[in-house]
């Protein structure tokens, strides 16, 4: 089964201006900005996991990873949202 790419193009990928897409479908979809505050607990929590490969200690580095994972989760429902824009 062959997949299908999509293109973006707008003020920035995932930024907080939105963007347009051309979907699989071959049609251009619109996708909302994201909310500011989104996007930098995604940067923080993408800070922490990358950092944590430098902490010698397996335990303040596993918590490290557990403390990204906690706050990327907490927009796990708004991040399907709008992804879910994209791939309706």
């Amino acid at each position: 089964m062959a997949k299908a790419a999509s293109m973006a193009f707008g003020p920035g990928f995932g930024g907080d201006g939105g963007f347009w897409i051309i979907g699989a479908d071959g049609k251009l979809h619109w996708v909302p900005p994201w909310d500011p505050e989104i996007s930098r607990d995604l940067g923080v929590a993408t800070s922490l996991a990358a950092l944590s490969a430098q902490v010698k200690d397996t335990v303040a580095r596993t918590q490290l990873i557990g403390l990204a994972r906690d706050i990327a989760a907490t927009h796990t429902k708004a991040i399907q949202d709008h992804t879910r824009s994209i791939t309706h």
